[in-house]
């Protein structure tokens, strides 16, 4: 099955969370493997994830504020 990027997007989630069927599974990374665009979703998205599970606070910057 060739998916489509709006179909990969919608399952990032579930992709990350280990939750998908086999076969998606391979039709997903399949699609990475060849979808710049996807993948660098895919690392975006786990790096949300990374940063708001971390306990840390940040200061913002005094030209943010």
């Amino acid at each position: 099955m060739t998916l489509e990027c709006k179909h990969v997007w919608e399952r990032i989630s579930e992709y990350l969370d280990h939750q998908l069927d086999p076969e998606l599974l391979m039709d997903i990374e399949k699609h990475l493997e060849n979808c710049e665009v996807c993948s660098a979703i895919l690392d975006s998205t786990r790096n949300i994830l990374i940063l708001t599970a971390d306990n840390r606070t940040y200061e913002l910057p005094v030209w943010l504020q």
